[in-house]
């Protein structure tokens, strides 16, 4: 019993600093207390897995098997595995790790604590947003210097280049703060114990202020299925209807008002021949034009992409193909599909379960998703929420 209270206890502690230090810890800084607390976390979290419902454990055994299908290949191109690889591909098994002890912790958890404890990671989101983007006394200067350290040229084109500004947040770039702020506004859209009007207008305007036109292409096209979807099941009630029409009244006089050209791009197409968008399809065709073999499995895991390219591969896809090859990008395709088809309507908030996955298959041709430790952790611990948890049958409850 001490044991359990005691596992229990350290996944908790685990959760909060994985949590806490993807929202708001510099990317590459690595929490040194985190790797100390790994191995309890996975004794309770096996645990918590025999305990659990078939559809936990149909989404841990995908990471699983992906986890292992990568060490495979790994030691196909390398001959052999060094420790600093394997620690790398690890991230498919902590996914796993954190996406039971969220389960099983937001299930034992009073419904108006997990809505307060959401709501209060998302002020902090945004108040660290808002004091970036108001930079009083040069305070805005020194928060995105502390996040994007690595990015210099960033942070001085975003306080000394008039038109510029991209709002990036606790993140290390704008890109990845849209994904998170996409997440929020899904929860807050679709979720009905964490639905919040109000929140999701907030989120909508930063979102709208880190000009991340894949992620905003990605939740146009996700709000236009989910509404065909509704109305097709008669799920739009007029009230509702009513506030997305004042909604959108309200973000097109903010769109007017901070007057976000790049905004039209999107509709005009010109978004899709930007230079940024040019990069990535020369990188990808870079990566796929080598020999057969390294087409197929890779070129295993790469420590130096600047090395090996001459540049950064900020797209899921390409980076997949560039360390695992077609066959990784396929089992990486395979682990996405068999991931959002493991629902079932009385367990899983169908619309908000395949709504985040859609968000980081988009965001994931100009954008690190899964492969980014801090993107891939939020993932993992919000899709714990999207699961309709059953208050009488608590996991762990006949220990």
């Amino acid at each position: 019993m001490k044991l359990f209270e005691i596992g229990k206890y350290i996944s908790l502690i685990y959760l909060m600093i994985n949590l806490l230090s993807s929202l708001f810890w510099p990317l590459g800084d690595l929490f040194f207390f985190e790797n100390y607390l790994f191995l309890p976390a996975l004794i309770f979290a096996v645990y918590i897995f025999f305990k659990s419902s078939i559809i936990y454990k149909k989404v841990v055994v995908s990471l699983l098997s992906l986890f292992v299908f990568y060490i495979v290949l790994e030691l196909i191109n390398k001959g052999s595995i060094n420790l600093p690889h394997i620690l790398y591909l690890m991230r498919w098994v902590k996914y796993g790790v954190l996406f039971l002890i969220a389960i099983y912790f937001y299930q034992n958890t009073s419904l108006n604590k997990s809505a307060l404890i959401f709501k209060g990671l998302f002020l902090l989101v945004g108040a660290v947003n808002i004091l970036i983007l108001v930079n009083i006394q040069g305070t805005g200067v020194l928060l995105q210097e502390y996040f994007t350290t690595y990015k210099p040229s960033f942070l001085l084109s975003n306080f000394y280049e008039p038109g510029v500004f991209r709002l990036s947040g606790s993140m290390n770039n704008p890109n990845d703060n849209a994904v998170i702020l996409g997440v929020f506004i899904l929860f807050f859209t679709m979720h009905e114990r964490f639905r919040d009007f109000y929140f999701a207008f907030f989120a909508i305007v930063l979102l709208l202020l880190t000009q991340s036109r894949t992620a905003i292409v990605s939740l146009i096209i996700i709000s236009f299925i989910v509404l065909l979807y509704s109305f097709g099941r008669h799920q739009i009630s007029k009230r509702k209807l009513l506030i997305f029409t004042g909604l959108t009244v309200l973000l097109l006089a903010f769109i007017s008002l901070f007057n976000l050209h790049y905004l039209g791009s999107i509709f005009t197409g010109e978004a899709f021949q930007s230079n940024s968008v040019m990069i990535r399809v020369e990188n990808f065709f870079e990566v796929v034009n080598v020999s057969p073999k390294t087409l197929y499995i890779g070129n295993g895991v790469i420590d130096d992409q600047l090395d090996l390219y001459g540049t950064y591969l900020d797209s899921e896809i390409t980076l997949t193909i560039a360390q695992f090859g077609l066959l990784g990008l396929l089992a990486w395709f395979i682990f996405v599909v068999s991931a959002t088809l493991f629902w079932s309507r009385e367990k899983v908030n169908f619309k908000l379960w395949v709504s985040l996955f859609f968000l980081y298959i988009g965001t994931s041709f100009t954008n690190l998703s899964f492969f980014s430790t801090q993107l891939g952790v939020i993932f993992f611990v919000f899709l714990a929420l999207a699961i309709n948890i059953e208050r009488e049958n608590k996991i762990g409850s006949t220990r």
